[in-house]
């Protein structure tokens, strides 16, 4: 059974380079659950670090929020 994150919500602080490495990883060094999740507290110096692998699903990620928001600019007509 997959454990999940144990997120709370309202941090405000990017990860330390200790709470970084602890994220859990395969045995190929990605990390294994809530990639997304973690994502938003990471520095930009731990983005650099990710894996190969990793790096691809965080260009995904930011594209798909790059999206979103220009959805969402256009439904609510922000500019």
């Amino acid at each position: 059974m997959t454990q999940f994150t144990d997120i709370d919500w309202n941090r405000t602080e990017k990860y330390t380079d200790e709470e970084f490495a602890n994220i859990p990883r395969n045995f190929d060094g990605d990390i294994a659950v809530d990639f997304a999740v973690h994502l938003i507290w990471m520095t930009e110096a731990q983005k650099e670090r990710l894996s190969d692998f990793d790096d691809h699903r965080r260009y995904l990620e930011e594209e798909e929020l790059a999206y979103m928001m220009a959805e969402a600019r256009e439904e609510f007509s922000a500019a």
